[in-house]
């Protein structure tokens, strides 16, 4: 696996530019081009900040902030999962054409999706700005919290890609599994609202403890040791598999596409 993974990251032209074609090519002719990423991310911030700040009676200074940030990273974390089900798959015609390490269409998702994150963090730092956010001095905590995200997103969306591509059905379940968890991770409710019985939906949300080592820098929040543990934790789980799952099927990835 190791000398796949090399061999995939001196292919960078490829994958960074390939990325970067995709998001280009989606949003050409349009008037603002990509920018419209920004603006669609504004407007749900808008509406949804407006409705919650109401119906859960919290303040708009402590809600918006979070939700803010909260909408940005799980966009990065649905693209990244829905992008890497499809990672393999997707680069079909590339990888029969062509002997290419297996690792280079997940790195595309990444850099793919790292560019649009670009896009809508913009948006949030900008409404927390209105809020005397954020705190800068938490940014290059918030910057390591980033990295290990997408240290563990490289081996997990190289096992979907593996998994999705064995078994077709799967990409349907993560989806809905997906759906479901945007609703028990705190994105448009706090994290302090679960309490008691309910504290399991944040100790077993592996999301929610990578959301809060890149979200609490940059709000202000007390930094809990227990996020930042799970996360590193996640990391070295994810390339465990990530090694297993490339020792028994990289031979057979070609004969399923």
């Amino acid at each position: 696996m190791i000398k796949d993974l090399t061999g995939s990251l001196e292919h960078w032209r490829l994958w960074l530019l390939s990325s970067v074609y995709t998001v280009v090519l989606q949003y050409r002719r349009t008037f603002l081009g990509a920018v419209w990423i920004s603006l669609g991310l504004l407007f749900l911030i808008s509406v949804k900040g407006f409705v919650f700040t109401g119906v859960l009676g919290l303040s708009s200074e402590r809600l918006i902030p979070n939700l803010a940030y909260g909408l940005a990273i799980w966009r990065l974390y649905t693209g990244l999962i829905n992008g890497g089900c499809k990672a393999i798959s997707s680069q079909r015609g590339l990888l029969l054409q062509r002997s290419l390490p297996l690792f280079v269409p997940s790195l595309s998702n990444i850099s793919k999706n790292t560019f649009l994150f670009g896009f809508n963090i913009s948006v949030a730092v900008l409404i927390s700005l209105f809020f005397a956010l954020p705190y800068w001095y938490g940014l290059p905590l918030a910057i390591l919290g980033l990295l290990i995200n997408f240290a563990a997103a490289l081996p997990i969306g190289f096992v979907l890609s593996v998994a999705c591509l064995r078994f077709r059905d799967l990409e349907n379940t993560i989806l809905s599994i997906m759906a479901v968890t945007f609703f028990v991770t705190p994105i448009i409710w706090l994290p302090e609202m679960a309490k008691g019985s309910r504290q399991f939906v944040l100790d077993f949300n592996p999301f929610y403890h990578m959301m809060e080592i890149i979200r609490d820098p940059m709000i202000g929040q007390p930094i809990e040791l227990k996020n930042w543990i799970v996360a590193i934790s996640l990391v070295a789980v994810a390339w465990t598999l990530a090694w297993f799952v490339h020792r028994q099927n990289a031979r057979q990835v070609l004969t399923w596409l």
